[in-house]
């Protein structure tokens, strides 16, 4: 049974509202509520309890209600929001003294965008950042390399009426790699991945890494990089808003040096999976969705074991949206035996916390549930 930790606004239903990290003493959960401020919430082991942090200092986020977030090697984290209807901002977070800093402007735009937002630093702690403009649809890529952010430059692609759902990591040779959806109408779509030429790219090169339509609800690409070098992006792949919703997996083997990516993998072939958040430990995969079918609740599928493998860790139904903390990134991979995950319950509004035991081989249950 859950175990009440505080009520709250309960902030965006859609994956985009919500991310989770691990310091080396405590859980943090960013939080874009419904109150339009951005929200940090802390749980310090034993995970009984979250407290809201400096909501004294919160920013205000009156523009569409997405953000998008990574903690880079000093433990800060960074966040970038719609802070109003035409500005697009970055703010830190010190887990040192838990406070906010001071926001930034990283681009002016007509209208605040609807198609979601990426994020991350690279491993000199830089951060970088795409968002899908709102009027025009391009994809837009900005850094803040230097001293201040780069103007930002249309990302990759304008010949699609529309583009939607970003993702972006920073590979092994500390170079931007995007992943996102150019399609000209809902069931005719397919997934892009983009690389760029520098740590400070001038330009990026586009592949179509799958050209097979999917709904755009539904299919939005998590991207996630494992140790041997291995780029993957999960999705769930069907052509209009219909049963099946398979899940699969798009791999690129070693880096992006050329535009070969390996035969697309199904891991689930039906169950109405949506909305996939991926994860890497070393080089084993997992993979949280939201299905909606008879077995729905969060799901999660797991190539740790030598094949996939899947277990229903959210049993209740209208639960959406999970985002899994990926270990892998430039920060350190503290705790790396628990997997935690947040998700929004649309039964009474609320986002809730829980963690995967990474030493228990066999898919599980969840084990101690948190709402905030």
């Amino acid at each position: 049974m859950s175990t009440v930790i505080t009520t709250l606004d309960g902030g965006l239903r859609n994956r985009g509202g919500r991310t989770v990290f691990r310091t080396a003493s405590a859980v943090y959960v960013v939080v874009r509520t419904a109150g339009a401020t951005l929200a940090i919430w802390k749980a310090t082991d034993p995970l009984t309890s979250f407290a809201r942090q400096d909501s004294a200092g919160e920013p205000a986020s009156t523009g569409q209600p997405f953000i998008a977030a990574d903690i880079d090697s000093n433990g800060l984290i960074g966040v970038v929001y719609w802070s109003n209807d035409t500005t697009l901002s970055y703010v830190p977070f010190d887990t040192a003294t838990d406070t906010w800093g001071s926001p930034e402007t990283v681009a002016t735009v007509t209208t605040s965008g609807t198609r979601g937002l990426a994020f991350a630093f690279d491993s000199n702690n830089k951060p970088h950042c795409c968002w899908i403009d709102e009027t025009s649809s391009d994809l837009f890529y900005a850094n803040k390399v230097g001293a201040s952010w780069t103007t930002a430059q249309p990302g990759v692609i304008t010949l699609h009426t529309y583009g939607r759902w970003p993702d972006l990591i920073i590979n092994s040779n500390n170079i931007p790699v995007v992943a996102y959806l150019p399609y000209a109408d809902p069931n005719n779509g397919y997934i892009m991945a983009c690389l760029g030429d520098a740590n400070n790219p001038t330009t990026f090169t586009q592949t179509a890494v799958s050209n097979a339509g999917t709904n755009p609800r539904y299919r939005m690409p998590s991207m996630a990089q494992c140790a041997n070098g291995d780029i993957v992006i999960a999705r769930a792949n069907n052509a209009t808003d219909i049963d099946p919703r398979p899940l699969t997996l798009l791999r690129h083997l070693a880096l992006i040096v050329s535009s070969t990516w390996q035969v697309e993998e199904t891991i689930n072939a039906n169950n109405e999976n949506q909305q996939p958040s991926i994860a890497v430990n070393g080089n084993n995969i997992y993979i949280f969705c939201e299905k909606t079918s008879a077995d729905a609740g969060i799901w999660y599928w797991t190539n740790a074991t030598g094949s996939w493998v899947s277990a229903q860790v959210v049993t209740a139904a209208s639960q959406y949206s999970p985002i899994v903390r990926w270990g892998m990134r430039n920060n350190p991979s503290y705790n790396s035996n628990l997997m935690d995950f947040v998700w929004f319950n649309d039964t009474d509004n609320e986002q809730y916390w829980d963690a995967l035991d990474l030493t228990v081989e066999a898919p599980q249950a969840l084990f101690f549930p948190r709402r905030w």
